[in-house]
């Protein structure tokens, strides 16, 4: 059985174990009193933690290591030391508790910038160690902090490392073999100076990284997450992205012993464009940009633009394998029909190490037609520096405008509402004084009325005198 490097990232589980059963440590003396609490426990400190739990179910034997990762806090970065220490009592493996720098749950910041980094640089560190020491590599996510998890799952994924985990229900362990999941390279290559980027700043703005993707903004967000201040950095797959373009430079190209001596018997300006190719093919985004089919030969093609140069060869184990290179388009076509990949036994190829180059991690081209246009790029990034900053005045200009416009428009709307509170204050008065207008009119009507009154009865005494008189004298004549 191949021994393992068994990779556990570690919660708080094991304190709260120790606490349960009454066990209290004495710092400075964990190493003696744990070796009592391993005997007198017996096979239930396997019941301590998560992580020893699933240390247990994996079998781990004397051959096999286990790494504790813990967050960087001093609880965390104790329960790693404490489950190290039982670990390696009870099972006989060799242990290490590692502390995770900037991996924090209390900035959210912090964790993103630093924290997602050092922890992807602890997996890398240990899982390249396991491939020198002929080990294989097993991530447990059985314990740890639950924010953290994903991360490491995706990490797994995209490096093809086996995940592990206790299901919750029958508490048995589960193995996530390796997926055969990859990037799409020929998708990815837009990104390839964004990743440069925020490689070298940790960061970029928003609006930068919009500018660097163009249209293809929406379709690779998801390489990218909102870091605050309206800055974003490298999501978990970025990250990966950006590590699987580094170690592509970590690595050799290897020529058949038919290449290796084509390229000494080369001289002069031919050498080095085959040289710079050499270094760009190891660069997957290069690669997917650059495939050329030539039909009558199983083996890869790469052709750089319209210049004569090919390779020919395939990928193995993340490697680039060249069979044969050309450096005149007739002798390619002519010699590729008679070559194919059972022809060539991969042990018979040795490594070739090319210079580094800028281009080894975006995929850019070094062609002399791409240099005669470095001026005409660079006059037309000062023409979009120029009007970025036309842009940003006339912004400002707006945002001053629109500032004034607001304010004037408070202002109105204040006079408005006065006016209509004035127009409110004289319909009150006006029905006031029309309600006062018709109590006088009744008023007056009474007035007249009564007046009409006295009138008739003034008048009616002096029509019944004078009727009295007539009667009088005819009662006489």
């Amino acid at each position: 059985m191949t021994n393992r490097t068994i990779i556990l990232p570690v919660g708080l589980s094991l304190l709260r174990g120790l606490q349960a059963k009454d066990i209290r440590l004495s710092s400075g003396h964990e190493p003696s009193q744990l070796g009592e609490v391993v005997s007198s426990l017996g096979d239930a400190v396997d019941d301590l933690s998560a992580e020893l739990s699933s240390l247990k179910k994996l079998r781990v034997g004397s051959g096999d290591e286990a790494i504790f990762l813990a967050t960087d806090t001093d609880d965390g970065f104790y329960s790693a030391k404490i489950n190290a220490l039982i670990a390696e009592r009870r099972h006989g493996v060799c242990t290490a508790a590692e502390r995770v720098p900037s991996l924090v749950l209390d900035n959210v910041q912090t964790f993103k910038k630093h924290g997602l980094p050092s922890l992807f640089g602890k997996l890398d560190q240990f899982t390249d160690r396991a491939v020198e020491q002929g080990r294989a590599s097993l991530l447990n996510i059985s314990g740890g902090i639950k924010p953290v998890l994903p991360y490491i799952a995706i990490y797994g994924l995209l490096r093809r490392i086996p995940l592990t985990y206790t299901f919750e229900m029958t508490r048995s362990l589960v193995t996530l073999p390796p997926l055969p999941i990859n990037f799409d390279w020929t998708s990815l290559q837009t990104a390839a100076q964004a990743l440069q980027r925020i490689d070298q700043d940790t960061c970029i703005e928003q609006r930068a990284l919009e500018g660097l993707l163009g249209e293809d903004f929406t379709r690779l967000e998801g390489l990218f997450e909102d870091a605050g201040e309206g800055q974003v950095t490298l999501s978990t797959f970025g990250f990966m992205l950006l590590k699987e373009l580094e170690s592509a430079r970590e690595k050799p190209v290897m020529l058949s012993p038919s290449a290796s001596g084509e390229l000494r018997q080369m001289q002069g300006v031919p050498k080095q464009q085959l040289e710079s190719l050499l270094d760009r093919v190891r660069n997957p985004l290069w690669r997917a940009q650059k495939y050329h089919t030539f039909r009558g030969t199983d083996l890869t093609v790469y052709k750089p633009g319209d210049m004569p140069h090919r390779l020919a060869g395939w990928l193995e184990s993340g490697m680039v394998y060249v069979a044969a290179l050309y450096s005149e388009h007739d002798e390619y076509e002519r010699d590729l029909l008679n070559r194919r990949r059972d022809q060539y036994r991969s042990g018979d190829f040795t490594p070739y190490w090319p210079e580094l180059t800028p281009e080894s991690l975006t995929g850019e081209e070094g062609t002399p037609e791409d240099k005669q246009l470095d001026k005409v790029v660079e006059e037309w990034k000062k023409e979009r520096k120029k009007l970025e900053a036309r842009i940003s005045e006339v912004r400002k200009d707006g945002d001053r405008r629109l500032s004034e416009s607001r304010r004037k428009h408070a202002q109105a709307k204040q006079q408005l509402d006065n006016v209509k509170q004035d127009r409110d204050g004289l319909r009150k008065q006006l029905d006031r004084v029309q309600r006062e207008r018709d109590a006088l009119k009744e008023q007056l009507n009474d007035v007249q009325q009564e007046i009409e009154l006295i009138r008739h009865e003034a008048d009616g005494p002096s029509d019944y005198s004078d009727e009295s008189d007539d009667d009088a004298e005819e009662t006489t004549s």
